[in-house]
């Protein structure tokens, strides 16, 4: 059967964008590069920039805290920044074979998997209990799309937990997800990577950097996948991707990159098994209950970023990056429902039909965004300061055509033998086309005053003017919301000594409603979500600078989160408030020469601290906080026993979780054993092999739920072994 094409003319888009005469951003910024860029000549012999060789810094192991992240709004390494940050760099991910950026953050502590929260797709994640589909960013921009991430393009990933407002904007309630770009360097890089898998993959990679003079180099990453799911055979990922950049001025005090990324899928998506009585149902992992012939999941990325650097001096920067993002999709899918009756307990399983309702969508995001960012050194009297401010001016564009779910009108299945070859003989029903923009202006300030060698105070402060616009040509609703967000920052760091930190921290955060009146739109204006956080911790540098061990205790208090209402889960119309308290210990690095260790626990009480279930009408106060592990930890380790063979093991553990905020649906905690070795055949040719969930155990790895009819549970993978052949020359 054809895939549907998409209900809407793309040429719609100006509607929402409009031209960029109209966009605020686009000429304040052009004069300020233009007008920076006519200093370059007139620039001091000292205002060099240094090289910023990403692949060197991204993929040593040594000690995480000694690091700095690559982005200039954060001036002091990891071990002296007041918030808990975890880095995922090139070699582990190359360790682990992973291919999603979902794959990479199971090495985080305290983050679990989404399913199709408020028509949402693509990355989902919960970050110490709170939802951060709206803190995805790349290079330290926004990266706004509903797609789901491929590893191809990645250097590394920085998690940045904790409000983060000041620094990011509005939307970075409980952290940032920043992935680091691989971008040009001043070292040739030829190399490929061919991998295939039991689960049906084939995948091709290549990394290519070419030195075109001492200040100019090129790089393009490539990436093609075709791959089914272990014991889920039916659900099938394709994508292709490639994503080329160019530097210019590598070797001096003014730097220009143009990078560009651009990802497809045309995957048949898994919406898993129903939830039956409390608990996904009984049957076994392959049982699938979608339509191979009808669902479909496809996306285009298209990402364009420019970034120019200057360095006054060896004290002074300024920068300035501009983004267009366009992420286009169209969602095709049924997902598994009980009906409008759902069976009573005790009912024979062979008895039971299970309904498929159609909770498709079309539509796309499109992102005009753009940052400048001056950071300073300079003294008052004996005190030193590391100063950073900037302004943002963004656009971002969501237009969704939303279908009919048509639950009565598609034949049911057998729970114990569904046919996943059924066709679907009814034509779709557009049931909402929802449309929204919102236009930021984000001013923001930093000081980080060094008042002793031990003592540090950080003051900062952001401010968003945020006017979101929002319609439904199908029923004519549309309201505008205009939000002034103040987001305050302050923290205090202690250090005794060179290798140790100890820091108190606040800071808020918002995030506005833009979209989530996209996906699952609301009949009136929604109040931004706001975020406080609490946070004290420590960093230790061990074993000579090689071991760093982080601990933190925090504290979350969120209002205003959405949830899809129960009796009508197309509406994003039930707030609620929770809290989270949690504790998190990490150790990374070394413990010899030859052995690597990143491993990490994080324990969190996660509570609904105000709202009402509409759909009975009873308080949910004093309920766990639904999709939130009480316990995660994770391990990976490797050892290099020679200079050429390096084995390798990992475990992830998560506790039992609920997928209801009523607490009526359960998820059993499980454990996952990973493993690895490779070989150094030569300097052009390493083998790898890997094998995933070596037990074979089943297990949930994320679960939908509005009600006890409309609920599921996605299976996890089962074992999976993936052999790989890099090459490089």
């Amino acid at each position: 059967m054809p895939i549907r094409s998409y209900p809407h003319n793309k040429s719609r888009k100006t509607h929402l964008v409009n031209t960029p005469s109209q966009f605020i951003g686009a000429t304040v910024f052009g004069i300020a590069a233009s007008s920076t860029w006519s200093q370059v000549a007139k620039a001091d012999n000292d205002s060099v920039l240094p090289e910023v060789n990403v692949e060197a810094s991204s993929t040593t192991n040594d000690n995480n805290n000694l690091r700095k992240l690559n982005l200039d709004l954060y001036s002091a390494p990891i071990q002296d920044t007041p918030q808990a940050i975890d880095v995922i760099d090139k070699e582990q991910l190359q360790n682990q074979s992973i291919t999603r950026l979902q794959d990479a953050l199971k090495n985080v502590a305290g983050i679990t998997m989404n399913s199709g929260e408020g028509g949402a797709h693509g990355d989902n994640v919960n970050l110490r209990g709170l939802v951060v589909q709206n803190g995805f960013f790349m290079d330290g921009l926004r990266d706004p799309g509903n797609y789901t991430r491929d590893s191809f393009n990645l250097e590394s990933v920085d998690v940045i937990k904790g409000s983060s407002s000041v620094m990011f904007g509005y939307g970075s309630t409980a952290g940032v997800v920043n992935q680091e770009s691989k971008m040009p360097t001043q070292t040739t890089l030829r190399s490929f990577a061919v991998k295939g898998g039991t689960n049906a993959l084939a995948r091709i990679t290549g990394d290519f950097n070419e030195v075109i003079n001492p200040g100019t180099a090129v790089r393009l990453a490539l990436m093609a996948e075709r791959s089914n799911i272990a014991d889920r055979d039916i659900a099938l990922n394709r994508r292709y991707g490639f994503a080329p950049s160019i530097s210019f001025g590598m070797d001096g005090p003014t730097r220009l990159t143009l990078s560009y990324l651009h990802q497809e899928e045309n995957n048949i998506p898994d919406y898993g098994i129903p939830i039956l009585w409390g608990s996904v149902a009984p049957v076994a992992r392959n049982k699938f209950y979608g339509l191979a012939n009808y669902d479909r999941t496809q996306t285009d990325t298209n990402v364009l970023t420019a970034s120019f650097e200057h360095a006054f001096n060896s004290k002074t920067k300024f920068t300035n990056t501009f983004r267009y993002g366009s992420y286009d999709f169209n969602y095709q899918v049924t997902s598994p429902t009980l009906g409008d009756n759902p069976p009573s307990i005790g009912t024979a399983l062979d008895q039971i039909l299970v309904y498929r309702d159609q909770p498709s969508s079309a539509g796309y995001t499109t992102l005009f965004a753009d940052r400048m960012n001056l950071t300073t050194q300079f003294n008052t009297g004996q005190f030193k300061h590391d100063l950073v401010t900037g302004l943002g001016l963004s656009r971002e564009s969501m237009s969704t055509t939303r279908y009919a779910n048509q639950i009565d009108q598609i034949t049911p299945t057998s729970l114990l033998n569904p046919n996943p070859q059924q066709v679907l003989s009814i034509q779709s029903q557009i049931a909402a086309q929802p449309g929204s923009r919102g236009d930021d202006i984000n001013l923001y300030t930093v000081d980080t005053l060094h008042v002793t060698e031990q003592w540090d105070v950080m003051a900062g402060l952001n401010f968003d003017r945020f006017i979101s616009k929002f319609y439904d040509s199908q029923s004519g609703n549309s309201f505008t919301e205009n939000n002034s967000l103040l987001s305050p920052r302050a923290a205090l760091v202690f250090k005794p000594f060179d290798t140790q930190s100890y820091y108190f921290s606040y800071g808020t955060s918002y995030n506005p409603a833009i979209q989530y009146l996209t996906l699952a739109p609301s009949t009136t204006s929604l109040t931004p979500q706001k975020t406080t956080n609490l946070e004290l911790g420590g960093k230790l540098s061990l074993l000579n600078g090689k071991l760093s061990l982080n601990g933190a205790l925090f504290q979350l208090q969120a209002d205003n989160l959405r949830v899809a209402d129960p009796n009508d889960p197309t509406l994003q119309a039930v707030t609620f408030g929770e809290r989270v308290r949690g504790l998190e210990l990490t150790l990374n690095g070394r413990i010899t020469q030859n052995w690597e260790i990143n491993t990490g626990y994080t324990h969190l009480n996660a509570l609904i601290v105000n709202g009402i279930n509409t759909d009975t009408g009873l308080s949910e106060v004093g309920n766990k906080v639904p999709n939130v592990a009480s316990d995660t930890y994770n391990l990976w380790t490797t050892y290099t026993p020679t200079d050429s063979w390096k084995v390798g093991s990992g475990v992830y553990v998560y506790g039992p979780r609920y997928a209801s905020p009523d607490n009526s649906a359960r998820m059993a905690g499980y454990a996952l054993w990973n493993m690895m070795t490779s070989y150094q055949i030569d300097k052009h040719f390493n083998v790898q092999l890997n094998l995933d969930n070596v037990t074979n155990k089943y297990y949930l790895q994320s679960a939908y739920y509005s009600s006890s009819s409309e609920s599921h549970a996605v299976p996890g993978p089962g074992r999976t072994g993936y052999l790989t052949l890099n090459v490089s020359f």
